[in-house]
Order: C-alpha cells, then sequence, then structure tokens
C-alpha cells in the first residue's frame, strides 16, 4: 500500500512538470505557445494535411487546457481561448498547405522547406 502512494506521488510530480512555458508580451497578457512541427508531413496530400490538424488539435488542448464542465466561467475562457488559437493557427496552415501545393506543381520543394512549424498560443 505505500509503495503504490509513493508510486502515486511520483506520477503526480511528474505530469506537475509538463506544465508550458509561459511569457508575458508586455501588456500583461500571459501566452502559452506550442510549436506545431510540419517534419514528416506531406502537405500537398489530404492524409498529411489531416495529420496536421490532428497536431494542431493536440496544441490547442495543450495551451488551452480542458475544461470538465463543473465551472461554467473556466469552461467558457477554454472554449474562448481554443476558439482564438484555432483561428491563428488554421491561417498559418492554410498558408503551408498551399505553398506546399504550389512547390508541389512547380517542382520547388525549397519553398515547403521554408515553412517549420505552426505556432499554437493562449492569449
Amino acid at each position: 500500500m505505500f509503495h503504490a502512494i509513493v508510486k502515486y506521488s511520483a506520477a503526480v510530480v511528474l505530469i506537475g512538470c509538463t506544465i508550458p512555458a509561459v511569457a508575458s508580451d508586455g501588456a500583461g497578457t500571459v501566452k502559452v505557445a506550442r510549436e506545431v512541427s510540419l517534419a514528416g508531413l506531406d502537405l500537398s496530400s489530404d492524409a498529411g494535411v489531416t495529420m496536421l490538424d490532428r497536431r494542431i488539435a493536440r496544441a490547442v488542448t495543450e495551451v488551452c487546457g480542458r475544461a470538465d464542465g463543473r465551472d461554467v466561467v473556466v469552461a467558457s475562457l477554454a472554449r474562448k481561448c481554443k476558439a482564438q488559437a484555432r483561428v491563428e493557427s488554421d491561417a498559418q496552415m492554410r498558408l503551408a498547405v498551399a505553398r506546399a501545393k504550389d512547390a508541389k506543381y512547380a517542382g520547388d520543394p525549397a519553398k515547403v522547406a521554408a515553412v517549420t512549424s505552426i505556432r499554437v498560443a493562449a492569449r
């Protein structure tokens, strides 16, 4: 029993170490951000775009958190955060996909290499 409590406590401590980096933008607004890598994705294909969309969705949840629904205010803030983060990241995603498709047709993969990640941020 004692060993189970120690293992549980260690797991809680380790989970607490995965807190995202927080920085102030100077205006008093706290931002949390994650970079979503485009590595290994062929954004000229539907499968690559779908995988990127999943990566972005996970990052949005990481930066905005999960609301369990018990606190209406927290749930509302989380929804607003997710909506804003998604709008901003979707614009970046559309640009990355357009570049990948343009580079594929133009035969210039160097254009795609310029975009390596998408920034997902909570404000």
